[in-house]
């Protein structure tokens, strides 16, 4: 969906993080879930200590999710994937060439809102896939009958478009240099759940 307000707010991400291209999603977990989709991950490891949906988005898509002991700041990769949770980190030229990195706007975080995610990267094919992913398997040109991918209801919507824009205007006037990483220490131990096996139990899947 080519929405004006939607595109002027990964203008403007893009404009503040330095990366090449944006693309504004309802939530950061549906970023992370679209970036795995894109790349065909099929394993990850992932720090035991992250936030629970994570793991969730993921099995859904029927990858296999693993936990390893790392400490992390402001972010981690999905490992050994470049796809990367940025949750917690929200700076001006944070962006690094070759990754995926994925951001939340929910409104715990630093650009808080009620919700709202984006993913940052250099990968023009990346970004087609993922608007049409991200718009209900929706082609942007062309018609959309017989559709050619299964989608996610992922659009952000344009109110939220809007006001993350005004507040990215005041977060760098009153952080000119970068709001500080927020904590990861609330965060429970996710290695204590079998998430693969729960999903499997849950679904009656093999």
């Amino acid at each position: 969906m080519n929405d004006p307000s939607i595109e002027a707010f990964e203008k403007a991400l893009c404009e503040y993080t330095g990366a090449p291209y944006a693309v504004a999603m309802k939530r950061c977990c549906i970023a992370l879930k679209g970036c795995c989709e894109y790349l065909g991950v099929k394993e990850v490891f992932l720090p035991r200590r992250t936030y629970e949906f994570v793991p969730q988005a993921l099995v859904r898509s029927r990858i296999h999710v693993r936990f390893d002991d790392r400490s992390w700041r402001g972010g981690y990769n999905l490992h050994p994937y470049p796809v990367w949770d940025y949750a917690r980190r929200f700076l001006p030229t944070m962006y690094v060439r070759g990754q995926y990195q994925c951001l939340s706007f929910h409104r715990s975080k630093i650009l808080g809102h009620t919700e709202g995610g984006a993913v940052l990267t250099d990968d023009p094919k990346a970004v087609l896939w993922l608007k049409q992913w991200r718009d209900d398997g929706r082609a942007r040109s062309g018609p959309a009958i017989p559709y050619k991918m299964i989608g996610e209801s992922g659009m952000m919507y344009p109110g939220i478009a809007v006001n993350l824009t005004l507040k990215l205007y005041w977060l760098k006037q009153y952080y000119p240099h970068g709001h500080p990483d927020l904590p990861n220490s609330d965060y429970d131990d996710l290695s204590l759940t079998d998430w693969n096996g729960t999903w499997s139990t849950q679904t009656g899947s093999v």
